[in-house]
């Protein structure tokens, strides 16, 4: 018998530093620091669950090469009338800025926890690692009164960086379990010691 709890024991712990092992290695700091950003941009309007590690985008036929035109706020609104109601939309003015030196970083970086990088930060997501995704806007819609958008799954790229060290992209995408989704490469500005969301492009929607 205490040959048998003794293996079991031993069983246990095999399996929590396994579990402790599992994931990758943490983010560098330059780009925790994006994520931070990103996620703290988001978050509010578009709930809080982010997967556990990043996930290197795929190029494709319509994305061989970084982008190299994004979208901007420019401060101003204009009204539009929708259903009844009436809405103060941002007025978007278009910028162009090559990325293709950088963009490969999205691409081709390996896989690294997200997890590490939220410590302490004041917007902290909800982590989620699973294949069974719908858990996510289950459990969010569950609380009662969410809009199914904000059960999003986000998922994020690596991140790339220009020469200078003036401009970060990533790629992020959400997953609402089928009723919504989509995908956008995001521009970052390093500005006063600190990142700022610059710009963005659409990828697509869903």
């Amino acid at each position: 018998m205490s040959v048998l709890r003794g293996l079991s024991l031993l069983v246990a712990a095999l399996f929590v530093a396994g579990c402790a092992t599992s994931l990758p290695p943490v983010a560098d700091t330059r780009s925790c620091a994006v994520y931070r950003t990103f996620y703290a941009t988001v978050s509010e309007d578009w709930g809080r669950t982010l997967a556990v590690r990043t996930v290197p985008f795929s190029r494709n036929d319509d994305w061989p090469t970084g982008p190299d035109t994004f979208d901007r706020d420019t401060g101003e609104t204009r009204t539009e009338d929708w259903d009844g109601e009436t809405f103060e939309v941002p007025i978007r003015e278009e910028f162009a800025l090559d990325t293709n030196s950088y963009f490969r970083a999205l691409t081709d970086g390996e896989s690294r926890s997200l997890q590490g990088c939220f410590e302490g930060a004041q917007a902290e997501p909800d982590f989620f690692d699973g294949s069974a995704r719908w858990l996510a806007a289950r459990n969010w819609l569950r609380g009662g009164g969410r809009h199914v958008a904000q059960a999003g799954l986000w998922r994020l790229s690596p991140a790339g960086f220009s020469a200078d060290g003036r401009y970060a992209l990533i790629y992020a995408e959400y997953d609402c379990h089928g009723w919504c989704g989509g995908g956008s490469f995001y521009l970052f500005e390093y500005r006063g010691e600190t990142w700022v969301l610059a710009g963005d492009r659409w990828v697509w929607i869903a």
